[in-house]
């Protein structure tokens, strides 16, 4: 079995792709094809890309946009996670995320000293989408912004997986920038291995997933923070109800699911749902995840699962609560 790795930068984040084979070439060409689909992906998903789709769906607001197939898919799939989480993750927020400052590629906001953040405003919510499969065509409602957010990056890893085993390759896993997606033989005995790090140290790891199939995706509020010129300690994940970055003692999510792009959603259900409830072991939590599982760890380091807690390797040092299904 041959395994091969490549990592690089894109959709602003590291990229790191392993894919196992018994064919060198075919893995060799695997590594180049998604580096490139990637590209492709990003070039017609980013919003801060003024030629993507993305973009030009919501500057022609209100009015039926035909998109590529992978759009239409992006634009379907975040409307059925907004469905399928209540509410909780949606892809609707794009208005109340620039106005707290999130207007621009992620480094460029740390080094705004003089944005004032303005008090965000709710979600309209994805009622007003109309979708049309004959013609590949999106129609967002007047006043209705997307924004893909995370489930883009969760998406594009399941994308890459289906199509790399298609190509001939036996195994792949990508990471996303903490959206993994595997599927296939795994280059040894072992499994594939998603480590969870330390929301406060990256380089110490908290427990592992040994995956299978499917996805595992970490969200964290400290990573994509920043502080407003007036005072304001802001975060990238967004309360839809609200349009304000959502209070809570939650700090990363982790949840194992069936793919790449339902976990990532969950992991921004979870943060909104932590807002509604302060007490983890309510069925709140277990009746959102379904049959995905979830560690969530707080500002005081404390750990907390949900579902079969064994699919977590956790270090035994860290208090563990919560309960087993």
């Amino acid at each position: 079995m041959t395994t091969k790795q490549h990592r690089w930068q894109a959709m602003g984040c590291g990229i790191h792709l392993v894919v196992a084979g018994r064919d060198p070439t075919t893995c060799a060409d695997a590594l180049r094809y998604a580096e490139e689909r990637i590209e492709h992906l990003e070039s017609r998903w980013s919003r801060f890309r003024a030629s993507s789709e993305i973009s030009k769906l919501n500057t022609h607001r209100g009015v039926p946009v035909v998109v590529s197939p992978d759009t239409f898919r992006l634009v379907e799939t975040a409307a059925r996670a907004c469905d399928e989480t209540a509410g909780r993750y949606d892809p609707t927020i794009i208005d109340a995320i620039c106005s707290i400052g999130y207007d621009r590629d992620f480094p460029e906001v740390t080094k705004s000293a003089a944005f004032v953040a303005h008090i965000g405003k709710p979600a309209p919510g994805c009622a007003g989408i109309r979708l049309d499969p004959y013609l590949n065509a999106v129609s967002l409602g007047t006043g209705v912004g997307f924004d893909p957010g995370g489930i883009g990056k969760g998406l594009a890893a399941d994308i890459v997986v289906r199509e790399l085993l298609d190509s001939g390759v036996d195994g792949v896993m990508v990471n996303l920038g903490g959206d993994v997606a595997a599927a296939g033989d795994p280059p040894d005995d072992h499994g594939w291995i998603v480590g969870i790090e330390d929301p406060y140290d990256a380089t110490h790891i908290v427990g592992r997933v040994t995956l299978e199939s499917g996805g595992v995706c970490t969200s964290s509020r400290i990573r994509r923070a920043w502080q407003s010129a007036d005072g304001r300690h802001l975060h990238h994940i967004v309360d839809p109800r609200t349009g304000n970055p959502v209070a809570t003692s939650l700090l990363t999510a982790t949840v194992v699911a069936g793919s790449a792009w339902q976990a990532e959603a969950l992991t921004k259900a979870l943060f909104v749902a932590s807002g509604e409830l302060k007490d983890f072991g309510t069925d709140h939590y277990r009746s959102l995840l379904g049959s995905a599982y979830a560690c969530c760890i707080d500002d005081k380091g404390e750990v907390t699962t949900f579902g079969d807690r064994h699919v977590f390797d956790l270090e035994s040092d860290r208090v563990v609560t919560g309960t087993e299904r």
